[in-house]
């Protein structure tokens, strides 16, 4: 079947913990960040442009589906 790209649904705040995992087991992620102003000036100012997704781009049969759904933070 060969490599593919996939949204995987993520627990809110929990994008860049996932992504950071992901990659520490040689998977290949994307995860698109936007700078922000907020009203808040402690509030983060780096936010995920998609909050509550991360693309991962993996082979399903050679990684299989369920590295990714049970990694801590992913939904699905």
């Amino acid at each position: 079947m060969g490599k593919a790209w996939y949204a995987l649904r993520v627990k809110p705040h929990c994008e860049r913990k996932v992504h950071e995992r992901l990659l520490a087991e040689e998977i290949e992620t994307f995860l698109p960040l936007v700078r922000v102003q907020p009203v808040n000036p402690r509030a983060a100012k780096i936010k995920p442009y998609f909050p509550g997704y991360l693309f991962v781009c993996a082979d399903l049969e050679q990684v299989g589906a369920n590295k990714l759904n049970w990694t801590p933070g992913a939904i699905g």
